[in-house]
């Protein structure tokens, strides 16, 4: 059984991690300081069809998806963890408690339910100061 996770670190090997999932990003907290920096970082990155256009639930909807990648191990790392969304603190909140208890659950086992022919995905994101 998958189990997703969502860990915080002070320093990360990703050598490991490039090893063992089949997508591997990696965001520098520094480049995603605002809301926005963060739509247009996780829409590049997750190549989702349409922009977010700002909202979090067409944000959810598409990391929730992800038809159009064919990976079953994804891994997000987010480097400089204090900068990411140092701007607004709630917004970082609300981002890690949406994947805690929305995106992680989905991609573990609610994918099965919600989606015809439906499967599971690991999908892990790490916070760490620094990687190396």
């Amino acid at each position: 059984m998958i189990s997703n996770k969502l860990i915080i670190t002070k320093k990360l090997n990703v050598t490991n991690l490039k090893r063992e999932t089949n997508m591997l990003v990696i965001i520098d907290g520094r480049q995603v300081r605002y809301e926005g920096d963060f739509f247009n970082i996780m829409e590049m990155e997750f190549r989702f069809p349409r922009p977010c256009d700002g909202y979090m639930d067409i944000f959810l909807d598409w990391i929730t998806d992800l038809t159009w990648l064919e990976y079953d191990k994804i891994t997000l790392v987010i480097k400089n963890k204090k900068e990411f969304l140092s701007n607004n603190f709630l917004f970082k909140v609300k981002v890690l408690t949406n994947f805690v208890e929305i995106v992680l659950p989905f991609w573990e086992e609610e994918v099965v339910r919600c989606v015809v022919e439906g499967k599971p995905k690991q999908f892990d994101v790490y916070l760490a100061d620094e990687i190396e």
